[in-house]
């Protein structure tokens, strides 16, 4: 999670993400309310379950970054992205452990309930303790996905190697009514201040919570550690660079195909391989038919 200066360029981006339209989740072959578990009509709640809808971000403010020596040289694709959550329902993270003596904490789902108490699910995947002077607090693993691949196929895809991320209300961003009023709260729940949802500085922790309130986003700037995906050796073409969130299905939504966007990028070494490459973007898509994935 990272603070960023950028309402601008986020406003842009939820805004187009706020165009795409609101199929019936069952369309998507994947777990829903109706069709997976917890049912809309669960063990512990009395209404409707408020689902999150995580929509991913097109990855933005893109640059090269050479690293190392002259002679040694690794060269960055550099970008920052990020999440927004317009459901009707905040993401809610909660990681837990007997003791110290596990590494790990196994994290569940809480899922806010329209009548009665959350739901609280099981199977969310795990959060892991990073300590780097950056990334000195746990970290949800999975919860995106950065990937570069070759249009028309050819070369392998490449990922970011970051795996890592710790949720959290970093930015507002723009819904349209009803949810702006019914589901947003007045001000940020997972506050971007990492002592009070990541755990900072706490490695024996035994509980830990994240999440995105609806109405908010969790922000990456392209200076953050891992928001990189290394170009060195790669060949000259056009290359879709997307940003993946819940890329395993760990978490249940509203719906799954806004969870994807992209942007092409055309990469050249106009002065040979061992020398700074050129970018060129192209156009942006959003959504899982759009993007390819």
């Amino acid at each position: 999670m990272a603070g960023l200066g950028l309402a601008a360029v986020l406003l842009g981006l939820v805004c187009a993400a706020s165009a795409l339209s609101r199929p019936p989740s069952a369309q998507s072959g994947r777990p829903t309310a109706q069709s997976g578990r917890p049912t809309a009509q669960s063990r512990r709640c009395q209404g409707q379950l408020l689902l999150p809808d995580l929509v991913a971000l097109v990855p933005d403010h893109i640059d090269v970054k050479q690293v190392g020596t002259p002679n040694a040289s690794q060269f960055l694709l550099v970008f920052q992205t990020g999440v927004a959550n317009k459901g009707a329902g905040p993401l809610t993270l909660v990681g837990e452990r007997a003791n110290t003596a596990r590494p790990n904490l196994p994290t569940r789902q809480l899922i806010d309930c329209s009548a009665g108490p959350p739901e609280s699910r099981a199977g969310a995947g795990v959060m892991l303790y990073t300590n780097e002077p950056t990334h000195d607090h746990w970290h949800y693993l999975d919860f995106e996905r950065y990937e570069l691949r070759a249009l028309g196929g050819g070369a392998a895809a490449r990922r970011s190697r970051k795996a890592g991320f710790c949720p959290g209300d970093v930015a507002r961003v723009v819904l349209t009514v009803p949810d702006e009023l019914a589901h947003t709260p007045a001000g940020p729940v997972f506050g971007d201040q990492l002592p009070t949802i990541c755990g900072a500085g706490n490695p024996a922790a035994l509980r830990v919570a994240a999440g995105i309130s609806v109405g908010y986003a969790d922000l990456y700037a392209a200076f953050v550690e891992g928001q990189f995906i290394d170009l060195t050796g790669l060949s000259a073409g056009t290359y879709r660079l997307t940003n993946q969130a819940n890329p395993l299905d760990h978490l249940l939504e509203q719906r799954y195909d806004n969870d994807v966007a992209g942007i092409d990028v055309t990469l050249s070494w106009p002065h040979g391989p061992q020398s700074k490459p050129s970018i060129a973007l192209g156009a942006s898509c959003m959504g899982r038919g759009a993007c390819g994935a």
